[in-house]
């Protein structure tokens, strides 16, 4: 984040967006760390494993690794 925060403070009003994204997903994988009583390692991927299936919903199709 710290990589990134100078990027985003370059283009006016794009900084809140951006906090506000981070926030909402720390938030996200927070929730899910404690209700899965799991690290916040282990809830992130948990998160990302569930993004990536959703999208493969959407897109009408399994998902393909190649």
């Amino acid at each position: 984040m710290l990589i990134l925060r100078p990027l985003f403070s370059e283009i006016p009003n794009l900084g809140g967006i951006f906090q506000k994204i981070m926030l909402t997903a720390f938030n996200e994988v927070y929730a899910l760390s404690q209700e899965k009583n799991v690290t916040l390692r282990m809830a992130a991927y948990m998160v990302a494993i569930k993004r990536i299936t959703t999208a493969g919903k959407l897109r009408g199709g399994p998902i393909s690794m190649g």
